[in-house]
């Protein structure tokens, strides 16, 4: 159980603002990006008097006739690798995951029209025990897809967290070059080596990675970021809780799209802070994008919650709030400022 120290919001004036905002960008009200696509995610508003955050508060999208991976060979034991059998399986369709561990050694790469969801996060394990650079599920250019539903789990098991930079490509989730529509909800991501478990990327010449939601997912001992977005268009990050892992987007350099996009209502808590913080990296943050100088204006951070919990004694930061070309906070609560 995490008893937390947290700071409570006062005021709530800021919605208006914020629809507003969301308005002027295209988008309605507080609704995710309406152009994401009715067969991965069928998003619809959020709640309005309950908040619900992390694994469970949002449905899953829907199935068409999936496919079992252990039909395909799949070790539900964990022993054996089920990275063909996985890879078999969604070449053929929709994927449903059923009870057990299942060890993912290389890369599986996920077409166009996939949804993979497990059974229940309670009772299956996607071991992912690779601690230097690769992917376990990859969108390259494809979509509409999701990851639902899951409980990944890494090697990476120390309190704080290690961190290799060498090693930072090292993701559970990998969403990039023009990769669209892809909806990742519901999971439980823990102990993961790279630089963020979930992470989206295009480079300079591909076209963005454009209407990505994460949202209702906890991710716990990050070795920086929980899921982190570099040259992502549209993006909708939402309902999350993260555990000494870091929130927010980076770049690399000018010549890739801008991130663009709404963080809010999501909840960082400390306790031994990330495994770049332990190297003498900047501390556990949330920000709106301040990396490398970049513009970060097409930003918004909205009503999103610090906390800290044992052994921590302090909350966590919020970065990058004065940089040149900084997003849009509005009403964060619960952290400390740092520039």
């Amino acid at each position: 159980m995490i008893t937390l120290s947290v700071r409570l919001p006062t005021t709530f004036f800021v919605f208006a603002l914020l629809a507003c905002a969301f308005c002027c960008r295209g988008w309605a009200g507080d609704r995710p990006p309406a152009a994401v696509s009715s067969r991965s995610a069928s998003p619809t508003r959020r709640p309005t008097s309950t908040l619900v955050y992390g694994p469970g508060g949002y449905a899953n999208p829907t199935l068409s006739n999936p496919v079992n991976p252990l039909s395909y060979g799949a070790d539900n034991t964990g022993v054996n690798s089920s990275s063909d059998a996985f890879q078999n399986a969604v070449n053929a369709g929709d994927v449903l995951i059923p009870a057990g561990t299942y060890k993912i050694t290389t890369q599986i790469s996920v077409p166009n029209n996939r949804n993979v969801r497990c059974a229940d996060p309670a009772t299956v394990t996607i071991s992912f025990p690779q601690s230097t650079n690769g992917y376990a599920f990859l969108w390259a250019g494809t979509g509409p897809g999701s990851i639902a539903n899951c409980t990944f789990t890494g090697t990476n098991t120390a309190h704080p967290a290690g961190y290799v930079a060498a090693n930072q490509w090292n993701h559970f989730v990998e969403i990039e070059y023009g990769a669209h529509d892809i909806w990742v909800g519901n999971n439980y991501f823990r102990n993961c080596w790279g630089n963020a478990c979930v992470h989206t990327y295009t480079n300079d010449n591909k076209p963005a990675t454009n209407n990505i939601i994460i949202r209702n997912n906890q991710f716990e001992n990050c070795g920086i970021y929980g899921p982190t977005t570099d040259a992502t268009t549209n993006q909708y990050i939402v309902y999350n809780i993260a555990v000494d892992c870091t929130i927010g987007p980076e770049s690399d350099d000018s010549l890739q799209p801008k991130n663009t996009g709404l963080i809010e209502q999501n909840q960082i808590i400390r306790k031994f802070g990330t495994g770049w913080e332990n190297i003498g990296g900047v501390a556990l943050s949330f920000t709106c994008g301040w990396a490398n100088g970049l513009d970060y204006s097409g930003m918004i951070c909205a009503n999103n919650q610090g906390a800290f919990s044992a052994p921590a004694t302090h909350l966590p930061w919020l970065y990058g709030t004065m940089v040149v070309g900084h997003g849009t906070y509005i009403n964060n609560h619960g952290f400390v400022v740092k520039n």
